[in-house]
């Protein structure tokens, strides 16, 4: 029995022991050592200091008794400024091959180099089949012949008007009064000598058988007295009846043809003066068609001169054409496919295959020379700032970030590329190790927009803004004794790490790492 009571007196000991050492552990120092010292030891409390806090200002947080506010001591040190942009290597002569034919539209290849071959100048690069333009240039060459046939024609032709013009002019005048003067003259003339003469005729035709019958009436009468013998009076009697007949009819016959010949004169008449109008119409009409026959002959040699240039020059641009479609390397270099556009390859293809076609009036290939190489940049509008022609840095390519090569900002853009972005371009001093680097790869600039080796910093949660004038800074100097010193400062380039501080402040000078201001929770 005495023996399980020491030991539960023992585990009791132990327990109070550890109880007791843990709320020693847990009691405030200042609390120790004010529960060591007597009441009598205690300070006497000072009197409240006048307050020294400006109107708007917080009251300062209270803090514990003991505790001193982080603070950051001020001294000069490196500041260095960085901007990283992207950029691709781009190489700075490069042959851009199109083709910008001027009449033909086919282009079929039959062969070309591959992407990325190495070529010397006047290498062929492409091959394309030439029969059909061949024939093109056969069939336009005759036609170019043939236009020149045309124009030498037209101008003989225009030569034989213009010799023929005043000729035709003048026969069309003398038609005109030919016909008129054979009209004046049958009316005048003609008709009345033709009506005269056809009653003459009448009266003759019956003169002459007046004179028929008288003779035949005197026969008649002579041979009953004298003693002739019967057979000759038969005869003689018989002739001239015969004579009176013939005249008789010959005088009827004579009487129609006259009768004919006056009813003829007014249709001759009438032809005379239709005759007379033509050649008046003739004449106005050549007067009015000649010169414009002539004008129109002048304007078909003008036209066959500008079908014979138009001629030649299909055939000048078909030769030429054709004479494009050798597309040989324009210079030493690296073939790329497509082209570039701000360093990128925007139209890259794989392959040319035969029997594709090559596009007209696009850059199908480049010829890149690999060296000398710059840098195309993206710049951020943001960056804009902090980077200016001359600025310096280094460039780290993407496949190889081991690799540092110089750099320095040439030129950028005044006006954006894209919507919050720039161009840009850096020339580049490529080591001995950067034999591999090629145009197109893509890389990382940083420059260095801003270096001071003695600049004065402070962190950035040291910094503090006034709420009504962002712009206006100020950091809580430090003293060695009293309250810290609010202190209006200008401040220069930043960083995530680093302001710097450019008046202000001293090197020396301890600044407070938070606002005193700001009550603890």
């Amino acid at each position: 029995m005495s023996c399980k009571i020491n030991r539960f007196g023992l585990a009791f000991i132990v327990l109070a022991l550890a109880i007791y050492r843990v709320a020693a552990d847990e009691t405030p120092p200042d609390s120790k050592a004010s529960a060591e010292k007597p009441a009598a030891e205690k300070p006497a409390e000072k009197p409240a200091e006048k307050s020294t806090e400006k109107p708007g200002e917080k009251p300062a947080a209270e803090k514990p008794a003991g505790e001193k506010p982080a603070t950051h001591k001020v001294s000069p040190g490196p500041l260095r400024v960085e901007a990283a942009v992207d950029g691709v290597f781009e190489a700075t002569h490069a042959e851009e091959l199109a083709l910008r034919p001027e009449s033909w539209a086919q282009f079929k290849i039959l062969k070309a180099v591959e992407h990325g071959a190495t070529v010397k100048k006047g290498e062929q690069l492409v091959w394309l089949d030439m029969h059909e333009i061949d024939d093109a240039v056969k069939d336009q060459e005759v036609s170019d012949q043939l236009a020149g046939f045309s124009a030498q024609l037209e101008r003989e032709e225009l030569q034989i008007l213009e010799k023929l013009f005043p000729h035709d002019l003048t026969q069309a005048e003398r038609t005109r009064k030919n016909a008129e003067d054979d009209l004046q003259s049958f009316l005048k003339v003609l008709r009345p000598f033709d009506e005269r003469a056809a009653e003459q005729s009448l009266k003759m035709a019956d003169q002459f058988v007046e004179y028929a019958a008288e003779e035949l009436r005197q026969l008649e009468k002579m041979y009953k007295a004298d003693d002739l013998t019967e057979e000759t009076e038969e005869i003689i009697l018989k002739r001239a009846r015969n004579d009176l007949e013939q005249t008789k009819f010959f005088a009827e016959r004579m009487k129609v043809f006259i009768d004919l010949q006056v009813k003829h004169l007014p249709r001759e008449q009438a032809q005379l003066e239709d005759q007379a109008r033509t050649q008046e119409y003739a004449l106005q009409r050549a007067k009015t068609t000649l010169p414009l026959n002539l004008a129109k002959a002048r304007l078909a040699l003008e036209k066959s001169k500008h079908d014979q240039e138009r001629s030649k020059d299909r055939l000048t641009k078909l030769r030429q054409d054709r004479a494009a479609m050798k597309i040989v390397a324009p210079c030493d270099g690296v073939v790329y496919y497509g082209q570039c556009v701000r360093g990128h390859w925007a139209t890259a293809a794989t392959k040319y295959n035969p029997g594709d076609n090559l596009p007209a009036h696009a850059v199908f290939m480049t010829v890149v020379k690999p060296r000398p190489l710059s840098v195309r940049i993206n710049v951020a509008e943001k960056e804009l700032h902090q980077l200016k022609p001359g600025v310096e840095g280094r460039a780290v390519p993407a496949g190889y970030p081991d690799l540092r090569i110089p750099a320095k900002l040439s030129s950028i853009s005044k006006i954006p590329v894209a919507a919050g972005s720039f161009d840009g371009t850096a020339t580049i001093t490529l080591p001995d190790s950067a034999a591999t680097i090629t145009a197109g790869m893509a890389c990382k600039v940083n420059f260095t927009a801003y270096h001071k080796t003695d600049a004065l910093t402070i962190p950035p949660g040291a910094l503090f803004s006034e709420e009504l004038d962002p712009d206006q800074h100020y950091v809580y100097v430090s003293p060695k004794e009293g309250k810290p010193e609010k202190r209006n400062v200008q401040v220069g380039q930043k960083t995530e790490k680093k302001v710097e501080i450019v008046s202000g402040l001293k090197e020396g000078e301890e600044i407070l790492l938070e606002d005193p201001t700001l009550k603890s929770k």
